[in-house]
């Protein structure tokens, strides 16, 4: 699928993410006909790299199941209803449940939580609560924000002495050693945090990387997407 073509990588990464929209789309609107609160009590969103729609083959499709109150047998309904025939094709599935506030409440103490709220995408559901989630959110992260960046250069240090720290082993980690994926992510993470960024572009609009460095960067991380997904 690759071959010849430019910006394959996330090409196919975004058409996977598609694939997962429309399968999730399509639960969500059968959960909701036998459910009819899940259309209004409820909103799914995607997070983490899916919410990005940057989903490599095999990833866990990151997902928040957010109701408008704190009822967990309705939630667990639901939930059970959307999740079982992903697990029953063998698709991984990160999830987090709850209202806007018990999922912020919750990553005030998961460096991955806190990382995965920074992506997230509207996929189906009330709208109006997805924008509560988002304020929600947008607050939780004015108080992370400063020991999240304190923890940017010790979690780093550490991936690296587990995964590599050098770019040129034999068999480098694609996603978590030094110069692979998890580097541009924290990149993108960073330059959210610091500058209220919200994508990749946005890097070259603010004036915070050259355009040629930034075709580069673009171009190292597409190949790195292409050979993820070769792999996998």
């Amino acid at each position: 699928f690759h071959r010849g073509a430019e910006s394959a990588g996330g090409t196919v990464t975004a058409l996977y993410s598609a694939l997962a929209d429309n399968t999730l789309r399509a639960l969500h609107h059968r959960v909701a006909t036998e459910l009819p609160w899940a259309e209004e009590g409820f909103v799914l969103v995607a997070a983490g790299g899916y919410g990005r729609k940057s989903l490599c083959p095999h990833s866990d499709i990151d997902l928040l199941l957010v109701s408008d109150g704190p009822d967990e047998g309705r939630l667990q309904d639901v939930a059970d209803r959307l999740l079982y025939p992903l697990w029953n094709n063998r698709l991984q599935t990160g999830q987090h449940p709850g209202t806007p506030e018990e999922i912020v409440a919750r990553a005030a103490d998961d460096l991955h939580l806190q990382t995965s709220l920074l992506d997230l995408r509207y996929l189906a559901g009330n709208r109006g609560l997805y924008q509560r989630l988002k304020r929600t959110v947008a607050e939780g992260v004015r108080g992370w924000r400063p020991a999240l960046l304190a923890r940017v250069g010790r979690e780093n240090k550490a991936r690296f002495t587990r995964y590599g720290s050098s770019v040129f082993l034999l068999e480098p980690h694609v996603k978590e050693g030094k110069g692979g994926l998890r580097d541009f992510h924290w990149l993108l993470w960073i330059a959210r945090l610091m500058h209220g960024l919200r994508g990749s572009y946005d890097l070259l609009l603010a004036g915070l990387v050259e355009p040629e460095h930034y075709r580069q960067l673009m171009e190292a991380h597409d190949f790195l997407l292409r050979v993820r997904t070769e792999l996998h």
